[in-house]
């Protein structure tokens, strides 16, 4: 919650400035929540990415953000974190979708992830009448 951990949601926005050319800097992180991903093992956790979110979107947004960090890439993360986002709006009874306009790198994630998505369903309901 970027209203009980300030810094630490800022810090996060500042890492994601360093490999999103278009990433918009806001100093006031209160209205939004941040999902970290990490990896664990013996000397703990370690993020690998994040995605955030408005507590309260207006237009139905489920995803402001998503970074996964560079050294952590193609590892499927993106994708868990995208589809992530739609399961949480399912929860909450919302139908979600990620802020407009959506830049390249944002593209560059959504379209495998819902190419692969589609296709799983009809692979999946290929035989149903």
């Amino acid at each position: 919650d970027g209203f009980e951990e300030r810094l630490y949601c800022r810090n996060l926005c500042y890492i994601a400035k360093l490999f999103l050319d278009h990433k918009t800097l806001y100093f006031d992180v209160d209205p939004f929540l941040f999902y970290v991903l990490c990896e664990v093992d013996e000397r703990g956790y370690h993020p690998v990415g994040y995605y955030s979110k408005e507590k309260y979107s207006d237009v139905g947004y489920n995803l402001a953000c998503i970074l996964t960090f560079p050294s952590h890439q193609r590892k499927g993360y993106g994708r868990f974190l995208i589809a992530f986002s739609y399961e949480l709006s399912k929860k909450e009874e919302k139908v979600g979708s990620p802020e407009k306009p959506m830049s390249d790198l944002g593209q560059q994630a959504y379209i495998p992830y819902w190419t692969s998505t589609i296709v799983d369903f009809l692979l999946n309901h290929s035989g149903d009448n």
